[in-house]
């Protein structure tokens, strides 16, 4: 709670509209930093502790360019529903102001206000936004405080530290690396020795406050100067039964009774809402590694807070964090407070954990400022809250995936969905864990070192399937498998597979022996001998299929055959097997081919018209040629000028293919038949006209 004198507190509480209680706000930019300009031990209220005489301000935007009422401060020491010890929250400022026209996003700010003749900082700010509104002339500002500075990555700092060393002279550190101001206090465990604990790629420097304040059994917050604060709340004991003092005047109050300062709040907007429980104070502690560790337990009350996942304390002994739980319970312990939400006149100089006290007609409401909103310029009001159920569940605060290097830890956890054990070695950087749900049984064994990389195994069962994985790091890579079985089928992935049974072998090497059948299987290299001699591949590569020898064929994946040297055939080549597929033959085909052309494996079935089929052979260029692949002679058509033709025709039949495997037109001579056939009808057709008027014209 700040110290300003009662004469200007009376201000800020009587009437608005009075002309003595008429405020000057003031946003005042420098272009030097504002930690030259002011201390951090005041809050500057006297004219001496203002910026030195001939210190020239950038900017300065007062009341004739700040739209009435429109400033509104939101600020929180934890705004969980319950208390979060080493909750660290920063102040949210917004306000609007006309007729600025220069650019102050990403510039810091005081803001004061000035009543009576005494001028009180309201605090600094960073503007983030500067947004124009649908009145030209006006922007909104919204500005954030200095703990907005911690929301940056601090790895590189962390693991550049030299441990060990104390909490205060990590905290220091930090803070000197942020380049924030403490206020000096002196926290519980400043004395503690720190190791270094994890080694992490990023982490937030706000991640690394909330430890070091939770710790402590605190919370962070940036007064109005700027400077960091550890605010911690006062004791309050318990409250006897209200039964036994009938009269307000003889309830006893127990904020203040340890001598820290408490307002009282008289006068303020109905309704007042607060509940008819009393938020019970904390009676047990206990501080773990992670969810489910037994941890060390103090206190024998059920009402208890957990520390959970504080990187600060890994790798300490259980001995060492029941010393830590013993020093810090009597710090969170026994805050007792009503649930409050009320509407008065502002009082600037209290701050978020103050204590209060709000008497009610028939009751004494003594509860913490939570969260507060400012709101308004001459009209200000403050809106204070504080929230918490009657009694609590465990809170598990700081929850990170952060790497631990130091510490052991067993955990069982059991829940309504499953059971889950996980055992963990940080020195080792060995961790077993076990999953059993409805659903599916896993187990993984992980191990993750510099030299090694990660090394993990995991099998997982559910009913429908068993999967293995074994998998090594990057550094070295021979291993990586994978193995799922299903009530069908059994799938594996893996760099190297070897077999040593009674009927297979196969080495490293993939080199395989084997006797038995196989039955739908495609074998790479050597003679393949299948169905009885009726369709053999030899080592050449000359695949034979009853009488038709396909000579230094290839098959691809696609049914496709290429015969490189010509296909021969003692008889009928019937190739009905080959119905999915193409078979391209640059050279000689002897025997006899025959295409499959039942209409009932065709559809969309149309004629040509005679006249194209005349176009077409009539266009053909037969020439002679020599194939060069094996010197022999051949007689035909140029892919590629029938490609011509039928551009020039305007006409799309497939005269000509294309193999895109090997770049090369291919001309489909089976095809020619029919426009031949069409063709000569239509000559037929031309001559049968012409003897009609040949005996016409003899008449």
């Amino acid at each position: 709670m700040l110290i300003i004198p009662e004469e200007i507190k009376a201000l800020f509480r009587s009437d608005n509209n009075k002309p003595e209680t008429h405020k000057k706000f003031k946003l005042t930019f420098y272009d030097t930093s504002i930690d030259t300009l002011y201390p951090h031990e005041t809050l500057f209220p006297e004219e001496s502790l203002f910026p030195a005489e001939g210190t020239e301000p950038w900017l300065v935007i007062e009341n004739d360019r700040i739209v009435t009422e429109s400033l509104q401060i939101t600020e929180a020491l934890s705004s969980d529903e319950d208390l979060v010890f080493g909750s660290c929250e920063g102040a949210e400022l917004q306000i609007t102001v006309a007729d600025v026209t220069q650019d102050i996003t990403n510039r810091e700010f005081t803001l004061t206000v000035e009543i009576g003749g005494y001028e009180m900082a309201l605090g600094i700010y960073t503007v983030k936004s500067f947004v124009r509104q649908s009145d030209r002339r006006k922007r909104k500002i919204t500005a954030y405080d200095r703990m907005s500075w911690f929301n940056v990555d601090v790895a590189n700092w962390y693991n550049n530290l030299s441990f060990p060393m104390t909490l205060k002279t990590f905290r220091d550190s930090l803070c000197d690396y942020i380049g924030i101001a403490q206020n000096g206090a002196t926290l519980l465990f400043d004395s503690m020795e720190l190791t270094k604990t994890i080694e992490p790629q990023q982490i937030s420097g706000t991640d690394v406050l909330s430890a070091i304040c939770e710790i402590n059994g605190c919370f962070g917050h940036v007064d109005k100067t700027g400077a960091l604060t550890y605010v911690q709340l006062q004791q309050t004991g318990l409250y006897p039964s209200e039964t036994l003092y009938p009269e307000e005047t003889l309830y006893p109050s127990e904020f203040g009774g340890d001598g820290m300062p408490t307002e009282t709040i008289s006068t303020y907007k109905q309704p007042m809402t607060y509940e008819d429980y009393l938020v019970e104070g904390i009676d047990s502690l206990v501080i773990r590694q992670e969810e489910g560790d037994v941890g060390a337990n103090v206190g024998e009350g059920n009402n208890t807070y957990a520390i959970e996942g504080n990187f600060l304390v890994y790798g300490k002994s259980g001995q060492e964090l029941l010393s830590i739980a013993q020093s810090l319970l009597p710090y969170i312990s026994g805050r007792v407070y009503r649930p409050v939400s009320l509407d008065c006149n502002c009082m600037p100089w209290l701050e978020v954990g103050d204590a209060i006290i709000v008497p009610t007609k028939d009751d004494i409401v003594e509860t913490f400022v939570m969260k507060r909103t400012i709101s308004g310029c001459q009209a200000m009001r403050d809106k204070i809250e504080s929230t918490g159920s009657q009694t609590r569940e465990e809170q598990f605060t700081i929850q990170r995936q952060i790497t631990q290097l130091e510490g052991k830890s067993a955990v069982i956890v059991k829940t309504i969905e499953g059971v889950s054990a996980t055992v963990t070695d940080l020195a080792e950087s060995t961790s077993a864990q076990f999953k059993l749900t409805a659903q599916q049984i896993s187990s993984e064994v992980t191990r993750a070192t510099e030299a090694e990389g990660q090394l993990s195994s995991r099998i997982t069962q559910t009913a429908e399937q068993i999967s293995l994985k074994v998998s090594k790091g990057d550094v070295t890579s021979e291993l990586n498998s994978e193995l799922t079985i299903t009530g069908n089928s059994i799938n594996l992935t893996t760099g190297h597979f070897t077999i040593n049974a009674a009927n297979m072998t196969v080495d490293a090497q993939g080199n395989a022996t084997f006797s038995g059948n196989v039955t739908g299987a495609t074998i790479t290299g050597g003679s393949i001998n299948i169905g009885g001699g009726k369709f053999t591949v030899s080592s050449g590569g000359i695949v034979r299929a009853e009488d038709a020898v396909i000579t230094a064929a290839t098959l691809n994946a696609t049914g496709i055959i290429y015969a490189e040297e010509g296909i021969s055939c003692n008889g009928d080549a019937s190739f009905d097997y080959l119905y999915a597929g193409e078979i391209y033959c640059p050279g000689p085909i002897t025997g006899q081919i025959n295409d499959i052309s039942d209409r009932r494996i065709k559809e969309d079935i149309s004629e040509v018209p005679l006249i194209n089929c005349y176009k077409i052979v009539m266009g053909l260029n037969p020439v002679s040629f020599k194939y060069k692949n094996n010197g022999s002679n051949g007689v035909g058509l140029v892919a590629q000028e029938v490609l011509s033709l039928m551009k020039d025709l305007n006409m799309d039949y497939p005269l000509v293919n294309y193999d895109s495997k090997r770049d090369i037109y291919m001309i489909p001579y089976g095809g020619y038949i029919s426009i031949l056939a069409g063709a000569i009808q239509y000559l037929d057709n031309k001559v049968k006209n012409l003897e009609v008027k040949l005996e016409n014209s003899n008449i």
